[in-house]
């Protein structure tokens, strides 16, 4: 999920879609009040979490509330409830989609990597 109020956006992040690539590539580009409930730093990702503490003064909710049970992956209903109607409403939304055969050889590669360690 990311929710700039710098750009007037809200992308919500699906799974197997080349997502953690966007993530980084916007992340220089967000304002300092902009959110991102992305990923801790590992061996693969950068670290993609900005500002997930910060509440929305419509609902005083933050992302960091949702992050324990749906990870970097808050479905959209989710999102509108951390938001609000009001920034749900006057902001473009959107997300990246990959056609179904292509993101089930992607979770293959993905399940394969970590279940066949070299």
């Amino acid at each position: 999920m990311i929710v700039s109020h710098k750009h007037k956006f809200i992308f919500v992040k699906t799974h197997k879609t080349s997502t953690q690539t966007l993530m980084k590539f916007i992340k220089p580009h967000l304002g300092p009040d902009d959110v991102m409930a992305g990923d801790p730093s590992n061996n693969i990702n950068d670290n993609t979490k900005v500002n997930i503490d910060k509440t929305f003064p419509q609902t005083g909710k933050s992302a960091s509330l949702y992050q324990d049970k749906y990870g970097n992956h808050l479905p959209w209903f989710i999102i509108k409830e951390i938001v609000g109607d009001d920034i749900w409403n006057d902001y473009t939304t959107f997300t990246i989609e990959r056609p179904a055969r292509d993101r089930l050889v992607s979770l293959f590669c993905f399940l394969n990597s970590i279940l066949i360690q070299p």
